[in-house]
């Protein structure tokens, strides 16, 4: 039976120079230099200073190094200071990008393609998404203002308790 090879970088471990895999690798600890490897795992808490490159990266921990593959992953955990060519790119939420992206690393056009409408859709989603978080922020500042407003001419002034109490001039 074929067996897949897999190498581990454990937590608590430094390693420096490059490192080369054929198979997949996953980074547990601290890497200082270049990586390469069919399939890169960078697990929570571990630390690669220097570029790394495979066909299928995953990020949870932190790089600081360029990024090149055909499917990247950045989780909610990701730390990336450099830039990423890749494929494809999902970002979860609370994942932090310092760099620039390119697509195409590894990708045909009609992939390239179909990212950039599931980007649109995405970026369309998340503005719709605001529009609506806004105008209910909005909302609430309206209702609260009104709330606190010194309302003259008979009108009732909300106390603290719920009650009202009617306005009176001096």
């Amino acid at each position: 039976m074929f067996e897949k090879k897999r190498s581990v970088v454990a937590k608590g471990a430094k390693l420096t120079g490059q490192l080369s895999i054929d198979g997949s690798v996953e980074l547990k600890g601290e890497v200082e230099g270049e990586v390469i490897a069919a399939s890169i795992d960078v697990l929570p808490g571990a630390v690669v200073v220097g570029p790394i490159e495979a066909k299928k990266i995953v990020v949870n921990g932190t790089v600081n190094g360029a990024i090149r593959g055909s499917s990247v992953l950045l989780k909610s955990r990701a730390r990336v200071t450099g830039d990423i060519d890749c494929g494809s790119l999902v970002v979860e939420k609370g994942a932090s990008i310092e760099g620039r992206l390119q697509r195409g690393f590894g990708a045909s056009e009609s992939e390239i393609e179909d990212n950039n409408r599931r980007i649109d859709q995405i970026s369309s989603e998340r503005s719709r998404e605001r529009a609506v978080l806004s105008q209910r922020e909005e909302n609430t500042v309206l209702a609260e203002e009104a709330a606190e407003a010194d309302f003259t001419n008979g009108r009732a002034k909300p106390r603290a308790n719920g009650s009202s109490q009617a306005a009176t001039s001096s």
